[in-house]
This record gives C-alpha cells, structure tokens and sequence, in this order.
C-alpha cells in the first residue's frame, strides 16, 4: 500500500532542495494550472506560457519560504499571470489601433493635398498607400506621372 504525499509535504521537501517533489507538484497541478490559465486567456499558446511562467514563479517562491498556503499561492500566481498576458494584449491590440488609425489619416491627408493641388506626385503615393497590389499600383502611379 503506498502512501500519497501531501503537497504540504512536497513544498517543504522542494524548499529544501529536493528537486524531484518540485517535479511532483508540477505533475500533480500541471493540468488543473493550464485549465485555469486556458479559461482566462481563450489561447493554446498563451495558457502554456502562463502555466511554465506560474510553476517557475511558485518554485521559486517555496524556494525563498514563502508561508502563503500552496493552493492559495497556486490560483493567486496563475491568475496574475494570466491577466498580465491579457493586459499585454489589449496593450498591443491598443497600439495596433493607434499605428492604423495614424496611416489613415496620413492616407486621407495626402489625397485631400491631391484634390486641393491636382499635384501627380501626391496622387501616386495616395495610389501607393491605397493598394494592396505594390506592382499594379506603381505601375498606375507612374502612368499619372508620365501623362502630366
């Protein structure tokens, strides 16, 4: 008959050093982490990137004789951790918005010079920056460049 070691027991044996107790509380809440990280992100990638971040921030907590109980520390942990990564995101989407939002009013800027000018030059960059199709746009723009 085994015996089934407590997780009081493998976060004492781990603050000693005992590495393979640090890989069994790994093991043992490995899934329940992850399932936790996956909820609060809605991505694959992301919830792993939490989970790998969330047990090396925990051993190395029972490392330093942390006295904060290790279920408490484990959900406090993956949940700061998930919600860093959704906060980085947002930052990123919020920059992304920012950078389009700057090369659309740069756009509407150099066709509005156009209209007011009749200038071919600002017309093949507005035809530039308008395309998705570099090559059929630059040859539309040198046409207006040659015509004028």
């Amino acid at each position: 008959m085994t015996v089934e070691v407590t997780d009081k027991e493998l976060v004492e044996k781990t603050a000693m050093g005992d590495l393979s107790s640090a890989e069994a509380l790994i093991g043992r809440h490995e899934v329940k982490v992850y399932s936790m990280a996956m909820h609060l992100t809605s991505d694959e990638e992301e919830a792993a990137r939490v989970t790998e971040q969330v047990f090396v921030q925990l051993i190395s907590n029972i490392v330093e004789g942390t006295q904060e109980e290790f279920e408490n520390m484990l959900h406090r942990v993956t949940y700061e951790f998930a919600i860093a990564s959704l906060l980085g995101r947002v930052e990123q989407h919020s920059r992304d918005v920012r950078a389009l939002c700057e090369n659309i009013t740069g756009m509407e800027l150099i066709h509005s010079h156009y209209e007011e000018t009749g200038d071919p030059l600002q017309e093949a960059r507005w035809r530039l920056m308008d395309s998705g199709d570099t090559l059929d746009a630059t040859d539309d723009a040198l046409e207006i460049i040659e015509t004028d």
